[in-house]
């Protein structure tokens, strides 16, 4: 009975309210008091369901408090994998002994494909590129299968460290001893993980044939 009376006194109070919405700082206090104390007279006049609001209150915290916690595990394992995973790419650009795992190929009129047990090889004994067959059935890409060779000579041109932290290295590559036909190719390691880009064109006349995307590793 107590809880009803004042619940009739809080709608009472409301009621009496300025119809054109203009309430006083002091008058709505009075009504968040008073809605407040109306929620804890609830509460207390049924303790079965206080205990069971607590519980429930208590275990959503909990397990918003978990879920924020493995989100936040989750973002920086993830952070030192990439980290790792960049180190080594580097090291092995420094090497001179990589392989990048081709994802994709993008031709120089935006053509794209999705590739794969594809992959372009730097060691000391030269540059391999391995396309799938995929790449050659279809026709922007016919061109490209006089790239799916053995180069034996390699040399670096330059190496950029770009202001976002993308490395770039600029090669050569050739089967001619004379260095008559050789390609360009330019590989962007990307800042923080080990995606990258290698992009490859005539030495001569600098024509883009095609733009690898995947991923660098130690060979």
């Amino acid at each position: 009975d107590k809880i009803l009376s004042h619940f009739v006194g809080f709608l009472s109070a409301f009621k009496s309210s300025d119809s054109g919405g203009h309430i006083k700082k002091q008058r709505k206090k009075k009504w968040n008091d008073a809605a407040v104390s109306l929620f804890f007279r609830i509460l207390t006049a049924n303790p079965t369901a206080m205990k069971k609001s607590i519980r429930t209150l208590l275990a959503a915290m909990t397990a918003a408090a978990l879920l924020t916690g493995c989100a936040a595990q989750t973002k920086t394992q993830t952070q030192q994998q990439d980290a790792a995973l960049h180190l080594a790419a580097m090291q092995a650009l420094e090497a001179g002994r990589y392989v990048v795992d081709i994802d994709d190929i993008h031709g120089p009129k935006g053509q794209h494909l999705n590739v794969s047990h594809s992959y372009f090889r730097i060691t000391e004994e030269g540059a391999l590129l391995n396309l799938s067959p995929k790449v050659y059935q279809e026709s922007p890409f016919r061109r490209l299968s006089s790239l799916r060779t053995d180069y034996k000579h390699v040399r670096t041109v330059g190496r950029t460290l770009k202001k976002n932290g993308d490395l770039e290295l600029a090669l050569q590559i050739t089967d001619d001893p004379h260095w008559m036909r050789a390609y360009d190719v330019i590989i962007t390691l990307y800042a923080g993980s080990n995606q990258c880009a290698v992009r490859m064109g005539h030495a001569r006349g600098q024509n883009h044939l095609c733009t690898f995307r995947g991923r660098l590793r130690p060979a």
